[in-house]
């Protein structure tokens, strides 16, 4: 798999440590995403920080054709709305999208292994806001 930040760090092959280092050092500025992406295309990116996070899901299908997801702590999205700052601009998501950094760690742990994804965390389609 492929890993890439926005400061310019690309690494083809990532291993679990430096996937691990890596995620660390998203800030919510100078390097306010990065993401994880699998041969095929299909990925899992992560924007904000140093606190606050937003992740979202890309699976490719056979076809071409796509799911686009994100991630949440409830099964059913909250009304509150916050702010996260992503490559200097905010990005308007629902309170219970915001994500720690450990629950993005352990969500790129798991894409990276390809072993399933936790259960404590929900992904909600949001494939129509792409096609």
């Amino acid at each position: 798999m492929i890993f890439e930040s926005q400061n310019g760090t690309r690494i083809e092959n990532v291993t679990l440590d430096e996937l691990i280092d890596h995620t660390k050092k998203i800030n919510g500025s100078s390097n306010s995403y990065a993401y994880l992406e699998k041969q095929e295309g299909s990925y899992i990116q992560v924007g904000g920080g140093p606190v606050e996070f937003t992740v979202e899901l890309r699976n490719y299908m056979d076809d071409g054709s796509f799911v686009h997801s994100k991630a949440s702590k409830s099964q059913k999205l909250d009304a509150e709305i916050k702010q996260i700052l992503i490559g200097g601009a905010a990005v308007t998501v629902q309170s219970s999208q915001i994500l720690h950094i450990h629950d993005v760690e352990t969500l790129f742990k798991a894409y990276l292994s390809e072993t399933e994804l936790p259960p404590s965390i929900f992904w909600h389609d949001i494939t129509d806001r792409f096609v």
